[in-house]
């Protein structure tokens, strides 16, 4: 089943204080909206609102998106570095948990339908999340299949794969915290581009509450 917890990645004091700061403080002035999330939707992989599965808020940084693109970047050559990967293409969301929000366990590039793990029409193979504050406690980022929990600081980066074997979670949080989540669609493809059935009950019981969410 491919478990390493060697793809995890932490990258600390990866992004420039100053380009985190800059960032952070045109994120706090942005407008937001009521993130979504991707499901299986009559067999095609779509987004949709789902608080009951994320009820955090999206920043819309159109104003600023230059700087989020100079983060993007980084982000495409560090997973050159350090997945030997080239990134040709990405998904962006300014990820924004106010007191009481949180993420439940998500699989970032495949979905679960029933025992089988499907990429539908996702482009996700490498997910990193770049963390930009602190005043906040709680909002621990959690591998469940891994029994880790990490609370990143500012500036520091997360790469891990985007399948299903590195399904997380975000605690809930109080006071306000920031990330910007890129996902990577990356040549060749960081893993199989085939559904995949899986028959470890185990391990169907943490997806499958995923996917009943």
């Amino acid at each position: 089943m491919h478990f390493d917890i060697r793809k995890i990645q932490h990258l600390r004091g990866s992004v420039d204080p100053d380009d985190v700061s800059e960032l952070l403080s045109l994120a706090k002035e942005a407008p937001k909206v009521d993130a979504e999330v991707a499901k299986i939707v009559n067999g095609e992989y779509i987004k949709i609102k789902k608080s009951e599965h994320c009820n955090a808020s999206l920043v819309q940084y159109d104003a600023f998106s230059d700087k989020v693109n100079n983060i993007v970047s980084h982000c495409s050559k560090l997973v050159k570095e350090h997945h030997g990967l080239n990134c040709i293409s990405q998904e962006i969301e300014f990820v924004y948990y106010s007191t009481g929000t949180r993420y439940w366990p998500y699989v970032d590039g495949q979905a679960i339908d029933g025992n089988v793990a499907t990429r539908g029409n996702t482009q996700r193979d490498i997910t990193c999340v770049v963390y930009l504050n602190d005043e906040y406690t709680g909002g621990s980022l959690y591998f469940q299949f891994f029994g880790l929990e990490v609370n990143p600081n500012p500036g520091d980066i997360m790469i891990y794969p985007s399948s299903w074997q590195y399904i997380h979670g975000v605690e809930s949080v109080v006071g306000d915290r920031y990330a910007l989540v890129i996902w990577f669609k990356t040549d060749p493809p960081a893993y199989s581009l085939e559904d995949e059935v899986i028959t470890d009950p185990k391990v169907l019981r943490v997806l499958s509450a995923q996917s009943r969410i």
